[in-house]
């Protein structure tokens, strides 16, 4: 009897002892200002080329300074990545603005393959369900990288595409 009890404890304890998901990914770009090139999508596109047509091209904020060409389809976000920025890096859809609720995600799973690429995929319940996949494919010293995103939500799927370099430190 005695060794069914044992057993039954040994058995349970790998549940016990499991690892939480990692809160952030194995694998982060380095540290410094990043310059960030997305290839935006047709629908992006046009909005974009509406919003430069307002008055509303370039912005900057907290994430950094941004910039639209209509000529290349392209967004270029330049961006500090310091020790607090990058402990939140690659969250995407589970951070919102303070004035927004805040998304309810399970936790994201991360996958490295080769050493140098990170997968990411979350998905998120609400404020309304959601999901993400990514793949960053860094360079071996992870000062650059190029990337693809999925995003779905209410039954629209965004992709977009592109890459990041290192240019210099923050």
């Amino acid at each position: 009897m005695r060794l069914i009890a044992l057993l039954a404890c040994v058995a349970t304890v790998p549940v016990w002892a499991a690892p939480a998901a990692p809160a952030q990914p194995p694998l982060l770009p380095a540290a410094g200002q990043w310059q960030i090139v997305t290839q935006l999508p047709p629908d992006q596109l046009a909005r974009m080329q509406q919003r430069a047509a307002e008055g509303g091209g370039d912005r900057g904020g907290p994430g950094g300074k941004m910039t639209f060409d209509a000529k290349a389809g392209t967004m270029t976000r330049t961006q500090c990545l310091n020790a607090e920025s990058l402990s939140h890096w690659g969250q995407g859809m589970q951070r919102r603005r303070d004035d927004e609720e805040q998304p309810k995600c399970d936790a994201p799973k991360y996958t490295v393959s080769n050493k140098t690429t990170l997968t990411i995929d979350l998905k998120c319940s609400a404020p309304e369900p959601s999901s993400s996949h990514a793949v960053y494919r860094f360079d071996a010293k992870r000062g650059s990288y190029t990337f693809e995103q999925s995003r779905t939500r209410d039954g629209e799927t965004r992709n977009s595409k592109g890459t990041a370099k290192r240019i210099g430190d923050c």
